[in-house]
């Protein structure tokens, strides 16, 4: 068992709430300025952490940290989160968060690409099982754009991750200098109209990425089994089905579920895939 299970269920939970709190948010600003007063708030978090952790120094504001940081900050949080919302206020919540989920597995197609590496029989066979549940998902939706702006927000976050694979600064310290850049782009429209935030505009900045983040860092470190515990994160949109059920009262369709089981499938299968090729280096 891990040393302190606490850190990883308490992270899934918490983010299995967020898909709920998107949509309430959604419903009393507009999206740029809840992007604005979430990162911004998810900034200050992140500062906190890496000022307690003893990392901040004048060496991760260096040229080339920035330079990348620029770059990162503008796929997240600003161009992620801006496509992420925009589905949220097209679709319902099961089915944004359900496509948006599709993340893990758009890794395994595009690696090939960004990282040269070699895709396999069976990974091509994972990203199919879980095209099939996001198209699973996708059949009858209200809203066929915003299904397609769903998985382009899927896109951006598997390319963030990947650019993120070719960093060394510590994950913590890149983030906090990613969310600090996102925050500035988000402030921009504030320039031209400024808007009052909400809490739940709070609630997102410290549970999507802030707090959260920072357990389920916590929870990897603290295991004894890493990879274990980092599966417990597949829990979470089914979890979230709970709460969008029980705090925004959708009805929780058939089809969500099984496209949900589909897209699980395919990360698992690309994941087992990943663990044999390791074993056979």
């Amino acid at each position: 068992m891990d040393r302190d299970p606490g850190y990883a269920i308490s992270a899934v939970l918490l983010w299995s709430t967020v898909a709920s709190a998107f949509k309430i948010a959604l419903s009393e600003m507009s999206i740029s300025a809840l992007i604005f007063y979430s990162s911004s708030f998810s900034t200050l978090i992140l500062l906190i952490s890496v000022i307690l952790q003893g990392k901040l120094s004048k060496e991760i504001f260096s040229a080339k940290n920035l330079k990348r940081s620029l770059l990162l900050g503008a796929l997240n949080p600003f161009l992620y989160y801006n496509l992420l919302f925009i589905s949220y206020s097209l679709l319902p919540a099961q089915e944004a968060q359900g496509i948006n989920f599709s993340w893990p597995v758009i890794l395994a197609l595009l690696s090939p690409v960004m990282l040269k590496q070699k895709i396999s029989v069976r990974s091509m066979m994972a990203v199919v099982i879980s095209f099939s549940g996001v198209i699973v998902i996708s059949i009858r939706t209200v809203s066929l754009s915003g299904a397609l702006v769903a998985l382009s927000s899927a896109f951006v976050w598997a390319i963030y991750w990947l650019g993120n694979t070719r960093d060394n600064v510590e994950q913590n310290v890149r983030l906090f200098l990613n969310f600090l850049f996102g925050s500035l782009f988000a402030s921009l429209p504030f320039l031209f109209e400024f808007e009052p935030p909400s809490l739940s505009a709070f609630y997102i900045g410290a549970f999507e990425m802030g707090i959260t983040f920072i357990l389920w860092q916590k929870a990897l470190k603290l295991s004894r089994n890493a990879a274990r515990t980092a599966n417990l994160v597949y829990l979470t949109p089914f979890i979230s089905l709970i709460f969008i059920h029980g705090v925004l009262g959708e009805e929780i369709k058939i089809r969500t579920v099984a496209g949900l089981i589909l897209i699980l499938t395919g990360i698992l299968l690309q994941t087992r895939t990943k663990m044999e090729m390791k074993k056979d280096k």
